[in-house]
């Protein structure tokens, strides 16, 4: 059951500065609840079709950066990911990112109406661009938050998505995830929104200029001091063959 949730604005100030962070509870849909195994579940001898049967008018968008990380992503969609959905009944499209903004660009773009679901094969990161790409559409961002599901194939150092839906065990079982893809139930997911307005913005105007960033899994807020410069002095000597003699000469 979901508890309704009041959003809550915090302001920093300094003199004529003025940052808004606002966390609000948006509604996002995420593709989950395909774990334990039908097959766990099933008396010996039961027909097992209807459990197996993905869904058949099922449109995939899949979206890789193929040069993020440890490069991982292509290697785990060529040998494991895309040979399930080949072996499925679902329909599906692979884009890989070539340029720095692609992902948010694609989800700023996207047809809705063209996909069932859209993927990443990526840690966390890249499913931020996207979903901050959603967030930038200006006449449907509702609806797109409302009916498509945002799933992704583990493979970053951080996984946490995944982890929220198969559970810390299954977080990097990517079998498990292509199968979510397929056979997800989905299910709201809260999200955040932070918006940082432009200097001298009175409070409740915007411009056009103000920053806007949506995050599903944690959000961090850094301040900047300006005019706090000052000089400092630094004593480097090498070379020292351990770290207890580094500590020792300083």
């Amino acid at each position: 059951m979901r508890r309704n949730r009041q959003p809550q604005q915090y302001d920093f100030r300094q003199k004529a500065n003025l940052v808004t962070f606002l966390a609000q509870p948006l509604t996002a849909t995420s593709a989950q609840n395909i774990y334990p195994h039908p097959f766990t579940a099933l008396p010996f001898g039961r027909p097992t079709t209807n459990h197996f049967q993905s869904n058949l008018s099922h449109r995939v968008l899949i979206i890789i950066n193929p040069t993020s990380g440890s490069q991982k992503s292509v290697k785990i969609w060529t040998s494991v990911v895309e040979p399930i959905l080949k072996a499925s009944t679902a329909s599906y499209e692979v884009i890989f990112t070539t340029h720095a903004g692609h992902a948010g660009e694609l989800g700023e773009k996207l047809e809705l109406d063209s996909v069932d679901v859209v993927s990443s094969v990526s840690g966390d990161g890249l499913v931020h661009k996207i979903l901050n790409g959603l967030g930038r559409r200006e006449s449907d961002f509702g609806t797109a938050m409302e009916n498509l599901p945002l799933t992704s194939i583990p493979c970053g150092s951080g996984n946490t998505l995944s982890t929220n839906h198969l559970g810390p065990k299954h977080a990097k079982n990517v079998q498990l995830a292509t199968l979510n893809i397929l056979k997800g139930t989905p299910n709201r997911l809260d999200l955040c929104s932070s918006t940082q307005l432009s200097d001298g913005v009175q409070e409740g105007q915007k411009e056009p200029d103000s920053i806007r960033k949506l995050s599903l899994l944690s959000t961090s807020y850094g301040i900047m001091a300006e005019h706090e410069g000052r000089k400092i002095r630094l004593d480097v000597q090498l070379v020292e063959k351990d770290k207890n003699e580094i500590e020792q000469n300083f």
